[in-house]
């Protein structure tokens, strides 16, 4: 997660609003009103799905997701957000799990980038507990493909995590693979 990446994101999402006026504009001029009021029903649809995003209050980890899912717009990859907390209690810094988050997500948007893959969403769930905050980064594993992500890969995120009592985990079964990540509540 960088500030190029950060502001490339900007750069979109101020591209799309200018997109999204030009063509309620255009339909305006066409007198087209049922579907200007169609049109704006479908983007404020695409603006709520990442409100719960914007709301949290750890900036990084909603900046981690957002940039997540910026990319993976860029390879058609939808991601279903569900999120139950708003990770303020973190025992991780805000830094370190912005930056884990980003990489998760990363990983799981490259592997379905893969044209191979049909069913191309992430479920991404943000929960918590008295004791700790669960993400889960659900998504469809593909033989076809000819790739897979490994453990291996999970290694740099848990030496982020492992000094605040944080794990990350991958689970691969009945043809889904996803990615776990577990941290402690501040006491």
């Amino acid at each position: 997660m960088d500030l190029l990446t950060m502001l490339e994101f900007i750069s979109v999402q101020r591209h799309d609003f200018l997109n999204h006026l030009q063509v309620i504009s255009g339909l305006v001029q066409l007198n087209k009103s049922d579907r200007v009021i169609d049109y704006i029903r479908q983007v404020c649809i695409d603006v709520e799905r990442l409100s719960k995003v914007i709301h949290l209050k750890n900036p990084y980890v909603a900046a981690a997701l957002l940039l997540g899912n910026h990319q993976a717009e860029m390879h058609q990859v939808v991601i279903d957000f569900n999120i139950q907390t708003d990770f303020e209690e973190c025992a991780v810094p805000a830094g370190e799990m912005g930056s884990v988050l980003y990489e998760a997500l990363s990983r799981a948007v490259n592997y379905l980038a893969s044209p191979e893959i049909s069913g191309r969403r992430i479920a991404l769930s943000l929960a918590e507990s008295d004791k700790k905050y669960l993400c889960r980064i659900s998504f469809p594993e593909s033989p076809a493909s000819g790739t897979r992500i490994t453990r291996d890969v999970l290694t740099d995120m848990e030496k982020l995590l492992s000094p605040f009592g944080g794990k990350v985990g991958l689970a691969v079964s009945g043809g889904e693979g996803e990615i776990h990540i577990i941290c402690p509540r501040m006491p």
